[in-house]
């Protein structure tokens, strides 16, 4: 008598930590739980657990704008390529040191993840037929601690990358002339989450004490210019410099080096950021760290959640309070 058991779901266990994420359509929800991943029906009240698993637990899940894909990496930067068609493993990879985030860009072309203090950007999986599903094509540094989160602007053209060292960093996804890489600071605590505004390079960002940014951007996304064939030439020559990192699996991609200081005949030609304004969620003394956060462009509401089990709802980028909810004595990650 043969028996062909197959994994059918997981019981018992809940979420811990981790990233989640809507599909496209909104009708389900991907947890992480410990070191596999569920899909939760929202629309059928049903779930249904993947088979394939990690070594370690789940921190960070990366799904692409179609919903076909997701990456899986665990704590110790392990990666699973999955198909969420037909739910198995495509490829898998090491990334060597821990991820904290993992973000692909709205056009589905790259991915972005942080590490260390780097922001790595790959060529997304099943755009081109390569042997390698992960393709390094720039690293980003100028973060002088580890980097925290990730967005990215609606076209695909810039991303911004939040880090402990209490500064946020804007990258150029495309070599334009008018921006490579922007430094804001204006915190005084590690940077939660940041935010582009809809169609539009400015910048919402936040910090774990609490403290929200509203910076506004000279410049509008049809305004970047793209950088002549001859100062890419030049940048080649710049980029290879003493800075260096080991990668498996991959080839050495372009480097981007950012610098806080710059020169005022260069940054004469590039985009300006300026701080519009500055709002406090612990206005009450009630203080305890900002933990999280999300927000949704469209309808410009920003959510954020605290170690104590509370939650604020606010309108931007006026800030108006709209509803406020503590769900229990526990900290809310995600």
């Amino acid at each position: 008598m043969k028996f062909a058991y197959k994994f059918s779901n997981l019981l018992g266990t809940v979420y811990r930590h981790g990233n989640l994420n809507f599909t496209p359509d909104g009708n389900s929800l991907i947890s992480p739980v410990g070191n596999r991943v569920t899909l939760i029906d929202l629309k059928n009240n049903k779930s249904e657990t993947l088979s394939m698993a990690t070594r370690y637990s789940i921190t960070c899940v990366g799904l692409s704008p179609d919903g076909n894909l997701a990456i899986l990496i665990d704590e110790e930067g392990a990666a699973l390529l999955v198909s969420l068609i037909s739910k198995s493993v495509i490829h898998q990879f090491h990334f060597q040191k821990p991820v904290r985030s993992i973000s692909f860009s709205p056009n589905g072309k790259k991915f972005v993840i942080t590490k260390d203090k780097v922001a790595l950007m790959y060529h997304a999986p099943g755009k081109k037929r390569e042997f390698n599903a992960f393709v390094l094509d720039t690293t980003y540094y100028g973060a002088y601690d580890e980097t925290t989160c990730i967005d990215w602007t609606d076209d695909s053209k810039c991303f911004a990358v939040g880090s402990k060292d209490m500064s946020t960093w804007v990258f150029g996804a495309e070599r334009w002339s008018n921006l490579i890489y922007y430094a804001l600071g204006g915190h005084k605590d590690s940077i939660v989450s940041c935010f582009f505004e809809e169609n539009s390079l400015d910048l919402y960002t936040i910090s774990q004490d609490g403290a929200l940014c509203v910076w506004q951007c000279d410049t509008e996304l049809n305004g970047l210019k793209p950088r002549m064939p001859k100062q890419q030439t030049e940048d080649k020559e710049e980029s290879t410099e003493d800075q260096e990192e080991e990668f498996t699996e991959e080839q050495q991609g372009k480097e981007v080096q950012g610098k806080v200081n710059e020169n005022e005949q260069e940054s004469r030609k590039k985009v300006k950021y300026s701080c519009a304004a500055k709002y406090f969620f612990n206005k009450e003394g009630d203080f305890n760290n900002l933990t999280t956060a999300a927000y949704h462009k469209k309808t410009h509401l920003l959510v954020t959640g605290f170690a104590s089990g509370i939650f604020h709802l606010h309108e931007l980028p006026y800030f108006n309070l709209i509803h406020s909810l503590r769900l229990a004595w526990i900290i809310l990650n995600d």
